[in-house]
């Protein structure tokens, strides 16, 4: 497969994610030559060749990287800021951004080193990482299930919005009372998860909110889901997610965060780092506090 929309589906996927701008004609003709789509053509018959595909090529791009943002996934390039017809990593330190901004991409940047930890590490030690990504969104004191026999669900937690909504009082009031579970599974695969997986999850987690369990309930006792509680169900992957099963996560109200997804979050909370660099005995040392 050859042409503009394959070109843009290896620079989402492979693009470097701190590439200076170039100009979508430049970086056609880069991919097309790799690809050897040119190779019985002279240059000046490829230049025409590319112009031609190049407003396939943005269109597709930017399609892919809406629908991203709009699923709140990390891409891995951004289109520059003072020309649309040139894309960069999204990574890539602009003059106008901010300190915070430039200092939370440098985080970002990490991200495929995360990803590496995440696919190297043993299923369990996986699961481990999905309990600290609950205390990295404000869980206090989230669990970890057993190792075996868990009732298909691998970690939970709950969420207090008690000061989220009513700042500022110093006196008791009544998001008190508001909080939610956060119940989840971990699938430490490198193919792509599939629909059954969520099922998995959705049943799981059915059961144990009507307190039905094969073993003898002690696998969840502290997972006192009240009837009206409101619950997130999260599906956390190290490796990708299939097109139907992103579908039904969309449409079900499952919140499932492929592997780009779990590393991106890492890198941006700063796990492993230590002077200011990833590092990858730290980030395993965090990983096993999550286990003990």
């Amino acid at each position: 497969m050859q042409g503009p929309a394959a070109a843009a589906m290896i620079v989402v996927e492979q693009f470097e994610v701190t590439r200076s701008p170039v100009s979508a004609l430049e970086l056609l003709l880069e991919i097309a030559y790799s690809q050897s789509w040119l190779v019985d053509l002279s240059d000046a018959e490829a230049t025409e060749k590319c112009t031609n595909w190049a407003p396939r090529f943005l269109d597709r791009l930017r399609r892919e990287y809406n629908t991203r943002i709009q699923d709140g996934r990390p891409t891995r390039f951004e289109f520059n800021s003072s020309s649309e017809m040139h894309v960069q990593g999204a990574c890539f330190p602009e003059p106008s951004d901010s300190p915070e901004l430039k200092a939370a991409k440098v985080r970002r940047a990490s991200g495929g080193a995360y990803l590496e930890l995440l696919r190297s590490v043993t299923p369990r030690e996986f699961e481990g990482v999905c309990r600290g990504v609950l205390s990295l969104l404000g869980c206090e004191d989230p669990v970890l299930t057993r190792a075996s026999n868990d009732q298909g669900i691998d970690f939970f937690g709950t969420l207090s919005l008690e000061g989220r909504m009513i700042k500022g009082l110093g006196l008791p009031s009544v998001d008190k009372n508001f909080r939610v579970w956060l119940v989840g599974q971990a699938k430490q695969y490198s193919a792509a998860v599939s629909t059954p997986e969520l099922r998995e999850l959705a049943g799981a987690v059915a059961l144990a909110r009507a307190s039905t369990f094969a073993d003898d309930g002690s696998a969840l006792t502290r997972l006192d889901v009240r009837v009206f509680d409101p619950v997130f169900y999260l599906f956390l992957a190290a490796g990708p997610l299939s097109a139907d099963s992103r579908r039904l996560a969309s449409r079900s109200g499952i919140i499932a965060l492929d592997g780009e997804s779990v590393a991106t979050l890492l890198a941006d909370s700063g796990v492993g780092v230590v002077e200011g660099e990833y590092d990858s005995n730290e980030a395993m040392r965090w990983i096993g506090a999550q286990l003990s």
